[in-house]
């Protein structure tokens, strides 16, 4: 029976998920292969293994539960809401913007262009008069390219000066955009920063760079809160990754004693 209900609210999900994207399709991938596989025992194993098949279907049922609360229902943004920090950008020494990846092209991955994108329109409305771009390329096989190279490419489209512009590309992390970040603005006798990254990432970054000793001003691109939508559909799992991705990231900088 749980089984059987688990099939059923998946496949409702799947006839209704009108945004049904791949990263939904991967995630739910493993749900759907465990249907089958306690549909197959419940078949094939027969009555005399009753144990084992009630295990199956518990687990089964508990994954169904899972992904159909992830999807349809505002649990994942109701998890992001401790992680959210007011986004009130004022005047400061410099615009920080904090790397979020860079394509094997070498272009800016879409997130690190919306970061780009928001420090660009920062400077622009006058801010602060110089802007920092920080990120090496980690792991990346083409050493040549960064994550800073490729958002000042975005930032100089966007109208920002070249001269206007620092670039950090040494960093491969968020506690090492802080110290180089900050390394950079003690040098030139920076004292305080317009910090811009995504908003469930904020928290940490923001608690690194103030480790350093700057006095940073919350300027986040976006938030993912939406409380009064329940049917999220497959946007909500990037943000779980992310929300999950930032709590553990919270913890290990603790205990490093980085943030």
């Amino acid at each position: 029976m749980i089984t059987l209900l688990a099939g059923f609210g998946l496949l409702v999900a799947v006839l209704f998920h009108l945004d049904f994207r791949p990263a939904a399709a991967r995630a739910l991938g493993p749900l759907l292969g465990l249907i089958a596989l306690g549909l197959f025992a419940r078949t094939v194993i027969g009555p005399g293994r009753d144990r084992v098949v009630r295990g199956l279907q518990a687990l089964v049922g508990l994954l169904g539960c899972f992904f159909l609360m992830l999807f349809h229902s505002p649990l994942v943004y109701w998890m992001s809401l401790p992680l959210l920090i007011p986004s009130r950008p004022e005047r400061a020494d410099a615009i920080v913007v904090f790397g979020a990846g860079v394509l094997p092209s070498g272009e800016a991955t879409t997130h690190s262009m919306q970061r780009a994108l928001r420090g660009a329109r920062l400077y622009r409305e006058g801010y602060a008069p110089r802007l920092i771009l920080s990120a090496g390329n980690p792991g990346s096989s083409l050493p040549g390219l960064t994550e800073a190279e490729a958002m000042q490419g975005v930032t100089t489209m966007a109208g920002v000066p070249a001269d206007r512009t620092l670039v950090e590309k040494v960093s491969t992390r968020t506690a090492e955009n802080a110290v180089e970040v900050a390394r950079l603005m003690r040098a030139r006798g920076y004292r305080s920063a317009l910090l811009v990254t995504h908003a469930t990432h904020m928290r940490r970054a923001s608690a690194a760079l103030r480790r350093q000793g700057i006095v940073v001003h919350p300027a986040a691109v976006e938030s993912p809160v939406d409380v009064r939508r329940w049917w999220q559909g497959s946007a909500a799992f990037p943000v779980f990754s992310a929300v999950v991705h930032e709590y553990l990231g919270l913890a290990w900088y603790r205990l490093r004693g980085w943030i």
